[in-house]
């Protein structure tokens, strides 16, 4: 199915126009006609879309979207429990299939891109190469404060390594509560009154954005660290030593 035009549950439907959401959201184009981007799009349903992010900020990125319009967490409802659900468990198949396939899913490290008729980037060359293949595991979660609309959950290694990977603030987005979990989410919505049916999750910016100065630390071995810099060059060497010892571990047994 190329193009969404079915209502979910709740009503919810894309606009006639061509860009529902106000500004601009690469997002929206990939729910509503996933197969026109099929350099960004790894997989689809009648129901998700699993996109890479354009910007990854480690060596896997991808967001996982629902193919209706919902902003952000801020859209959502106790309603919108089972979609959550949902997401967390594509979730956890993409990240099987991250550790499984044969041959590896590439990583998005950079792409060429241009303009589409709608005005919407789109790549035209696939530039995909490796980084460091090290990570131990994969971060999976919404942020506190969306950067685009449409709402999307992350599912990103947590070598947190990518080339835009930039700064201490960025990095706290994804090593600190400001990356909710999908269980954590869900929880939150379940607490939400029954009447009215429409009740949302308070948004308070100023609490959320408090995490992005919080003191950093390796995910690893959580030593702490007083630049970003630092951190980052303290990463690999990290990683290879806990597959080192893990490998030792292994051949112990």
């Amino acid at each position: 199915m190329n193009a969404v035009t079915n209502r979910d549950s709740t009503g919810r439907r894309w606009s006639k126009a061509k860009r529902h959401w106000k500004g601009y959201s690469p997002l929206e184009l990939y729910c509503r006609a996933p197969t026109r981007y099929p350099q960004e799009v790894l997989d689809y349903d009648s129901e998700l879309v699993v996109v890479y992010d354009k910007y990854p900020k480690a060596y896997y990125h991808f967001l996982i979207l629902p193919r209706v319009p919902i902003l952000n967490i801020y859209g959502l409802t106790r309603a919108d429990i089972p979609l959550i659900q949902r997401m967390e468990r594509r979730a956890k198949q993409l990240i099987t299939q991250l550790r499984t396939a044969t041959p590896p899913i590439p990583s998005l490290t950079a792409a060429t891109v241009t303009s589409d008729n709608n005005g919407m980037e789109v790549t035209s060359t696939d530039t995909r190469k490796p980084l460091l293949p090290l990570f131990r595991d994969f971060l999976v979660g919404f942020h506190s404060i969306p950067s685009v609309p449409q709402l999307h959950l992350h599912v990103i290694s947590d070598d947190l390594l990518g080339p835009y990977m930039k700064g201490k603030g960025k990095w706290n987005t994804f090593a600190t509560p400001f990356l909710r979990t999908p269980q954590t989410l869900a929880a939150q919505l379940s607490h939400l009154p029954l009447q009215p049916t429409n009740a949302t999750l308070p948004y308070n910016e100023a609490t959320e954005r408090q995490y992005f100065n919080v003191p950093i630390h390796c995910l690893h071995c959580h030593q702490p660290f007083a630049q970003f810099k630092q951190l980052r060059a303290h990463i690999p060497a990290c990683l290879a030593q806990n597959a080192n010892l893990a490998q030792g571990a292994n051949n112990r047994v």
